[in-house]
């Protein structure tokens, strides 16, 4: 049953809804998916990558054997951590509003109720 409600109404008393999807479905696989990827990329405790780029281009010399002015590169570089991490943490606040459920319980449980068994 669907109670309905006024968005403004409920945005403005803070509710916050929940996505309730069938378990094994295509969009709840993908969500899980790309949380996987991020912490695949970060090494699941903190992304090491981007210090060993800026440690590598710190030994970038060019042909005379001078540095190379790469600050601004390394700069991008090292916000690529706090990227991941942003992005992680927001994906994991999406799955908390994630209910799911078994579609055969309640494939079985509707069936139950049309037919009148309790």
């Amino acid at each position: 049953m669907a109670i309905g409600f006024h968005r403004r109404a409920a945005v403005a008393h803070g509710f916050n809804p929940v996505m309730y999807t069938v378990d094994r479905s295509g969009v709840l696989k993908a969500l899980h998916i790309s949380l996987a990827e991020l912490d695949r990329v970060s090494g699941n405790a903190g992304w090491t990558m981007p210090a060993s780029i800026v440690s590598d281009l710190e030994s970038i010399k060019c042909e005379h054997g001078h540095p190379v002015d790469l600050d601004s590169v390394k700069s991008e570089v090292e916000e690529m951590g706090d990227c991941v991490a942003a992005a992680t943490h927001r994906l994991q606040q999406v799955l908390a509003f994630v209910k799911s459920f078994e579609e055969t319980s309640v494939l079985a449980r509707n069936f139950q109720l049309v037919i009148g068994w309790d």
